[in-house]
């Protein structure tokens, strides 16, 4: 028995000490479908338990969650906010309602239709869009006092929009559907996406780089040409799209910090991040089996992932292993490489304030340790070192300072 119960013991402490993620407590169970961070300690959830939408604010970057009223009981598509104050969410039967003080109350918008509305997005106080149900797209630009018709030219419905600027945008949706715009919607022109499944989340990084999550249709309309868990990206805005395999998990989310670096959410808790612009993708421990639907990161190390039943996820160090991320006691290390991203071999450079024994070990996406480059006593002040990374050096490095009781990580993309 006491064998049994230091094996316990021990598996506890080891699942703990490799955590990625770490769940947030919401006090919900609500269905989450909505997730927006203005910065990486500003957001909000939303979601659906049948009867009514639970609106949660934070300011701390979840570490507590608050309730805020939200009027709509009919299923709410989107919550979004442009700034600390100033948000809209949308739903079933037209429903459009804007806050003015960040989500405490909501006053509702007229718009000339009673269509689900699925999606919608701001550039500024004035310019927004909002997309639903067959294929309707509809603007602004007095923050939301007259919504107008655009032409879409589509009937499938419209699942997510994202703009980049007031002028070029993309909106997404059943069946495959893309559409882009360089004139703020006047024009909408159809891209070829090469699939049939449900086009649900889009990533915007520059005017030619986006990623979207392909999720396999439920209607049993079409019968799907991928199996699940593919991501397209386009690098020139769209002319052609490219297929990424991700996970055999239905993919629901995809979120890009940089050209780089990137995370995909699904189901069964499924979390997998690339380094090198989706050409690889390795998993993360997400530590749950529910279903995530929408994840967000405001830089590479702060992202949040939720879904059903309530959950919320929160990473500080970009969801790799605890051990090899950028905090700990550094003691004036000073810790950099150069270029980063880099192709072939980088220079790590560092300082130090004292004599030390020195380790530098290089770890991969995982934390296995793939190479140690130094491991000897060395004098204060500063130092450098050429890393000849692998032939195949594309991806998500680490490489760690250890000197004396001091220790600095810095993340290294290889492409």
């Amino acid at each position: 028995m006491k064998k049994a119960v230091l094996l316990f013991t021990f598996l506890f402490w080891a699942v703990i000490s490799n955590a990625q993620w770490v769940e947030q407590s919401s006090g919900s169970t609500h269905w989450f479908n909505s997730l927006q961070f203005i910065d990486s300690g500003t957001g909000w959830v939303c979601g659906f338990n049948g009867s009514d939408n639970m609106l949660l604010h934070t300011t701390d970057g979840g570490a507590t969650w608050v309730p805020q009223g939200m009027p709509a009981t009919t299923f709410l598509g989107e919550v979004t906010f442009l700034n600390a104050t100033t948000g809209w969410a949308v739903g079933v039967g037209g429903v459009i309602l804007k806050s003015t003080d960040g989500g405490e109350t909501w006053t509702p918008q007229t718009i000339a239709t009673t269509k689900a509305l699925q999606s919608v997005w701001f550039v500024d106080e004035n310019k927004g869009w909002v997309v639903g149900e067959s294929g309707i797209i509809f603007n602004t630009t007095d923050g939301g006092a007259t919504w107008n018709p655009q032409s879409s030219g589509v009937s499938n419905r419209l699942i997510r929009v994202r703009f980049l600027n007031d002028q070029t945008g993309w909106a997404t949706g059943w069946g495959g559907t893309v559409l882009y715009t360089t004139d703020g919607g006047t024009t909408w022109t159809p891209q070829t996406s090469n699939t049939f499944f449900d086009l649900i989340s889009i990533s915007i990084v520059d005017a030619n780089n986006v990623w979207l999550a392909a999720a396999a249709p439920v209607k049993g309309d079409k019968s799907p040409v991928w199996d699940n868990g593919y991501v397209l990206h386009t690098a020139d805005a769209g002319t052609t799209w490219t297929q990424q395999y991700v996970s055999s998990s239905i993919l629901n989310g995809v979120s890009f910090a940089n050209l780089n670096e990137g995370w995909a959410f699904g189901s069964e808790g499924t979390i997998v991040t690339t380094g090198n612009g989706g050409t690889t993708w390795t998993p993360q421990v997400s530590g749950v089996a529910t279903t995530l639907t929408v994840g967000q990161f405001t830089d590479p190390s702060n992202g949040w992932a939720t879904g059903e039943n309530g959950v919320i996820l929160y990473t500080d160090n970009g969801g790799f292993p605890v051990g090899i991320n950028d905090k700990g006691n550094t003691g004036g290390l000073r810790l950099s490489n150069d270029p980063n991203p880099f192709t072939g071999s980088t220079v790590i450079s560092w300082k130090m304030q004292q004599a030390s024994h020195v380790e530098l070990n290089i770890c991969d996406i995982t934390g296995k340790r793939i190479a140690t480059i130094v491991n000897e006593n060395m004098a204060a002040g500063n130092h450098s070192v050429t890393w000849n990374a692998p032939l195949q050096s594309a991806g998500v490095y680490f490489c760690t300072l250890k000197a004396g009781d001091k220790m600095v990580t810095k993340k290294m993309i290889g492409r």
